[in-house]
């Protein structure tokens, strides 16, 4: 059943994204719910647990795909966050020169999006975090 296999998928997406995976995307196809992206060493341990849970909740009723691979992606260390502004433009503070969402910073990276403890930055595709 497809709406089945739909629904089941945008909820492990809406797990996924709690968990803060931000490189997993979920689908479904063909009766299967599949994984693609990536997580890293240290996040690999809750993708685990979020397929188990999965496996657990469908109880062998559906597939999961799972095309996750691990990867370390090093946030870019050249890149010192000196503040962060929170208003209704939120921006970054770079070498004294301000950084809102969507500027491309160095070596390609853009500034994804501002939350309250972390910077989301991408290139390629892929994102990275900045801790503040």
């Amino acid at each position: 059943d497809n709406e089945l296999t739909e629904a089941a998928a945008q909820e492990l997406q809406e797990e996924v994204d709690r968990a803060g995976l931000l490189d997993v995307k979920i689908g479904s196809a063909k009766g299967v719910v599949t994984a693609e992206g990536t997580v890293t060493s240290e996040s690999v341990i809750s993708w685990q647990k979020l397929q188990q849970s999965f496996d657990r909740r469908t109880k062998g009723t559906l597939t999961l795909v799972n095309g996750v691979l691990i990867k370390e992606e090093k946030a870019p260390s050249a890149i010192a966050v000196e503040a962060v502004w929170h208003g209704v433009q939120p921006y970054i503070v770079i070498d004294s020169e301000k950084y809102f969402v969507g500027a491309i910073l160095a070596d390609g990276w853009v500034v994804e999006r501002i939350e309250d403890s972390r910077v989301l930055l991408s290139r390629n595709g892929r994102i990275a975090a900045l801790q503040y």
